[in-house]
């Protein structure tokens, strides 16, 4: 069972770093220092920096893929003070300017539970950055767990997007047929 585990967060890691490198070459090279530090099992602080680079990582390419200026452009977009958060750009990412009602109820659904735990995840990979002796004396197996569940959750996330594109070029091709 843990090599079938292995093998698939082997498989997703691979499949992102292709996205991210798609997308800019400085992602990939994040992505590969954040795992490369998380293999250094001689550094006792190496959740914390793999935890850290992850959460840049995530920073990085929402910030490339939804500029804040595009994400307020949107007509989907509430705003929280004229801020806008980590969830807004993931959420922008997947959307873009369509609205979301524009889409079945279930995929919205689908999609938001993701965006929700993403979210989530880089909420906790941000409680690793405060090295405390209790951080450091966490489970070991548990603080890998998080990494790979947050890889895979932003893989997850980015496999939506894609799917969302697909869905709206489908549609815009029967919108287009039927005219």
């Amino acid at each position: 069972m843990a090599l079938a585990a292995a093998a698939r967060i082997f498989k997703t890691v691979k499949k992102l770093r292709e996205t991210l490198a798609a997308t800019d070459e400085h992602l990939a090279v994040m992505l590969d220092g954040s795992l490369s530090i998380l293999s250094a099992t001689d550094n006792p602080m190496r959740f914390a920096f793999c935890a850290l680079g992850l959460r840049e990582l995530l920073r990085e390419f929402s910030a490339s893929v939804a500029p804040d200026s595009e994400v307020k452009e949107c007509g989907w977009w509430k705003g929280e003070n004229g801020k806008v958060t980590r969830r807004d750009r993931i959420s922008f990412y997947i959307y873009s300017h369509v609205h979301p009602k524009a889409f079945a109820k279930n995929y919205v659904t689908e999609i938001e539970t993701a965006v929700a735990e993403l979210v989530q995840h880089i909420d906790e990979l941000s409680g690793c950055l405060h090295v405390t002796s209790e951080q450091m004396g966490k489970d070991e197996e548990a603080q890998k767990s998080l990494m790979n569940e947050a890889i895979q959750q932003f893989s997850q996330v980015i496999e939506l997007a894609k799917e969302h594109r697909s869905e709206l070029e489908d549609r815009l091709a029967s919108i287009l047929d039927e005219a």
